[in-house]
């Protein structure tokens, strides 16, 4: 199936929704998780998208899930690279904002499943309201539970963890790539992808 302009369109504006939603401190989770899993549901999701969202999916629910269709997502891609000689330099170039992102995700999620700090003491605190606040703070936390207590923390992180321009919207360069980077049940086909000489590909 070959890529159309309606079709670049679409994923183009889907991107782009997906992208001010999850920047949007005030913005519904729910929504978002709505619109990740509407996305992840389309088998013709050009691999460079379905990467990206299962990354960003991963803050918000079976993490180790998401982040593991992430990598299985990237190796693919490289795979792929190595198959038309591509450097390992070029590759991990090309690659570099994605790994960097996934990166920043898995280290924030890990510090969000960590456990909190004991309170300080009366004796250590700056005053007993401090320290009454700070132990409050940690029973709130603990009666959401460890899945709750990594969704929260790691949503209130997500500013100061990720890069706010996520990833650039990626760029179709042949009628072919949008079909050859679709996900599929099945091992993707390395020689049926089209990389453009640019470098840019879905």
């Amino acid at each position: 199936m070959s890529a159309t302009p309606n079709q670049d369109a679409f994923y183009a504006a889907q991107h782009e929704e997906i992208n001010n939603t999850f920047i949007d401190e005030n913005a519904d989770e729910d929504e978002l998780c709505s619109l990740l899993d509407q996305a992840l549901s389309d088998p013709f999701l050009p691999r460079w998208y379905r990467t990206k969202y299962h990354i960003i999916r991963a803050w918000y629910g079976n993490s180790e899930e998401n982040i593991q269709d992430a990598k299985e997502g990237m190796e693919d891609m490289r795979q792929v690279y190595r198959v038309e000689e591509k450097t390992e330099e070029w590759i991990a170039a090309r690659l570099s904002s994605l790994q960097e992102m996934l990166d920043l995700v898995e280290s924030c999620l890990v510090d969000a499943d960590e456990p909190a700090e004991p309170a300080a003491s009366p004796n250590h605190a700056t005053s007993s309201g401090e320290a009454a606040g700070s132990a409050s703070n940690t029973q709130d936390q603990s009666s959401l539970g460890p899945s709750k207590v990594s969704s929260a923390s790691a949503r209130q992180k997500s500013t100061r963890c990720l890069p706010i321009q996520l990833l650039p919207i990626p760029v179709i360069v042949s009628a072919s790539s949008q079909a050859a980077e679709s996900r599929s049940t099945s091992p993707p086909n390395p020689t049926s992808w089209d990389i453009g000489t640019d470098g840019k590909e879905w």
